[in-house]
């Protein structure tokens, strides 16, 4: 998005500000008091019950479906032929959800390009900046057991890939795929759909088909480190990835892993014993910007404003409130 020689009246931004959709422009890793806490207080804020409920589940009963949404059809019903969408393709018992991986049944009302149907569930919610995790055991099958984050708008689209496994394909048992995509990004004018990628592979000392595990994203404003039973296997700066997106774990096929899918695998399916993501509200009640104002300064009142709606928001965090002058604002977003 572009604001070029427009005059912008904003009223007064009650509530939240849902970041989707905005372009962050690169900057110094100088913080300040209102970015979120380093890396190791991220880590820390689940051992202080300090979480973001709307994505933490113990999955102690039934699949709530005001966090969860059985399959992924409003965006992605699977690729062929594994059909992602199913409802009945998830169960809890004993404290573990499963994400079950079966064959094509009678009933089933999905199109005939599907011959199976794997579990995936994703997050109604949107969460930027945090402590992801889950722990859980990948599927025996020849599927991909996935943990990622994905969201953001038409003009700017991320995904984070936290954790993938092929873990049926020989000589990938304890394979831990990991990437940072770049789907959408606006540009001056228009938006460019040039896909980018920043992928990792790497060898767990043990098979995550064996037992269960926990995988975690640490992700702030500047890097994104990925860690595995709370030991980091890689950090990347991450600049870029600033928009909210969602949480989904599943079973998705894969076809640049296998040609085809096992059917001595079938059923199979990826346990998982918890969802926790340490996120707390960290507020500033309001965020100022004006034509007059500076970028050197804090932003906390009209006396001193910012300059930008760019650095507007990239102070902006949960529930705060943005305030923008009426003026000619000639940046991009």
């Amino acid at each position: 998005m572009r604001l070029l020689a427009t005059t912008v009246t904003l009223a007064v931004l009650l509530g939240s500000l849902l970041l989707l959709g905005m372009r962050q422009k690169k900057r110094g890793p100088a913080r300040d008091s209102t970015a979120p806490p380093p890396r190791a207080a991220r880590r820390s804020l689940l051992t202080q019950g300090v979480t973001f409920k709307l994505m933490t589940d113990e999955f102690a009963a039934e699949i709530d479906t005001t966090k969860w949404r059985r399959g992924t059809a409003d965006t992605w019903a699977g690729t062929p032929p594994v059909y992602f969408d199913a409802k009945d393709t998830q169960s809890v018992a004993d404290g573990v959800l499963s994400l079950h991986f079966r064959h094509r049944l009678a009933t089933d009302n999905f199109g005939p390009q599907w011959q199976y149907a794997s579990g995936y569930i994703k997050s109604f919610a949107y969460r930027r900046y945090g402590y992801f995790e889950a722990r859980f055991r990948a599927a025996k099958a020849s599927l991909t057991t996935t943990f990622w984050l994905y969201g953001g708008s038409r003009s700017y689209l991320r995904e984070i890939d936290i954790f993938e496994t092929p873990s049926a394909k020989p000589g990938f048992e304890t394979h831990h795929h990991s990437n940072f995509h770049s789907w959408v990004t606006p540009l001056q004018s228009g938006v460019s759909r040039q896909h980018g990628s920043n992928p990792n592979s790497a060898h767990l000392p043990f098979h995550p088909t064996d037992e269960f595990h926990t995988y975690a994203l640490d992700w702030g404003p500047h890097t994104c480190t990925i860690l595995v039973d709370g030991e980091p296997v890689r950090t990347e700066e991450t600049p870029d990835f600033r928009t909210g997106m969602q949480l989904f774990l599943g079973l998705s096929w894969n076809k640049h892993f296998y040609n085809k899918v096992d059917e001595t695998m079938i059923p199979a399916q990826m346990d998982v014993q918890w969802v926790r993501v340490g996120a707390p509200a960290l507020t500033r009640n309001n965020v100022f910007v004006s034509p007059t104002g500076s970028d050197d300064e804090d932003g906390r009142t009209w006396a001193t404003a910012l300059r930008t709606v760019q650095r507007g928001i990239d102070l902006t965090l949960d529930g705060s409130s943005l305030f923008v002058a009426a003026g000619t604002y000639q940046q991009d977003l």
